[in-house]
């Protein structure tokens, strides 16, 4: 987030100075563009491959040396191969051939660092490195900067970061249920507890045929089983609360209430990370949505009645 930041920032600076009174050196080869409007054909779109091929990630280059030479001078280079907007137009429509503006990007880092010229941390990343020199032939590493505006931007913005994290870390810590809620649950209900959230994690992260996720979905479903779960992914919620509510169904309703508790305990003493219980969505499940909207008394119910009664014997 940090870098995200102060990346936007850069370039909201280069979009501002890109077309002041700057001189293009004609970068890009016009002649080297497929013909338009010709018939659809192997021999056309293998054409259109190459461009695209040859062209492949010159316009993000040329961005971030921009946005490199506008932190580290202050401004853009008077001379350029080509204007932004020829660029995009030449790898996202034409196919023009702007192979002069990778070796411009290549040339604009090898000189700032034979110069060794001190260069943001945020940005050394962003670099032109032409990976197919010879090892020995390379410009060396790059030199960080410690007082550039971008350096303290990213402090700032970190230090930000920080104070909002600890302000919810002590908002989680003032709800945490108290562990009455739990106390004097038996060993094997402990147990089965830990196993009713290892069930409905499971079934909650596993896909299911016919359901198409997201590529959200699927970075939710590669990060952490306990993360919540935003709404809109009711296929895989209602599947993972019928795989719950079928665990518990083995059992008498006394002895759900004791497993249920046995999870509210597994997830907030002894499986939380960092101090912090991975989601407690299990527990707040409602039940069956019914013909008429409403919904069938579900887990959620069990955990609600549970704290109520807890909270009137205090």
């Amino acid at each position: 987030m940090v870098e995200f930041c102060s990346i936007v920032l850069l370039y909201l600076l280069v979009e501002v100075y890109s077309d002041e009174n700057k001189q293009y050196t004609g970068g890009i080869d016009a002649a080297a563009v497929s013909p338009f409007g010709e018939a659809y054909s192997v021999a056309a779109m293998e054409r259109a491959i190459a461009d695209a091929y040859r062209n492949d990630g010159i316009l993000g280059m040329y961005c971030n040396a921009q946005m490199v030479h506008e932190a580290v001078f202050g401004a853009l280079p008077d001379v350029l191969p080509a204007s932004l907007e020829a660029v995009i137009d030449s790898t996202q429509k034409t196919g023009a051939d702007v192979s002069a503006v990778r070796q411009w990007c290549y040339e604009q880092t090898a000189q700032l660092l034979e110069a060794s010229v001190p260069i943001p941390a945020v940005l050394h990343k962003r670099l032109s490195h032409d990976w197919l020199q010879p090892k020995e032939e390379r410009p060396p590493s790059p030199r960080r900067t410690s007082d550039h505006w971008l350096d303290q931007l990213q402090a700032g913005i970190a230090g930000e970061i920080q104070q909002i994290e600890q302000a919810r870390e002590a908002y989680v810590r003032a709800a945490q249920p108290e562990t009455a809620l739990w106390a004097g649950v038996s060993a094997e209900n402990m147990r089965l507890g830990r196993l009713l959230n290892q069930t409905f994690a499971a079934a909650l992260n596993r896909p299911q045929a016919g359901v198409q996720l997201t590529l959200l979905e699927q970075a939710q479903q590669a990060y952490e089983a306990g993360h919540e779960i935003e709404s809109g992914d009711d296929s895989r919620l209602d599947y993972a609360r019928r795989q719950a509510e079928d665990f518990l169904a083995q059992f008498k309703p006394a002895v759900q209430r004791e497993i249920v508790r046995g999870a509210m305990g597994a997830l907030y003493a002894d499986e939380g990370q960092g101090g912090r219980p991975k989601s407690d969505t299990l527990l707040w499940l409602a039940g069956q949505q019914l013909s008429d909207g409403s919904r069938a008394d579900g887990i959620g119910n069990m955990t609600a009645r549970i704290v109520t009664e807890r909270n009137n014997k205090a």
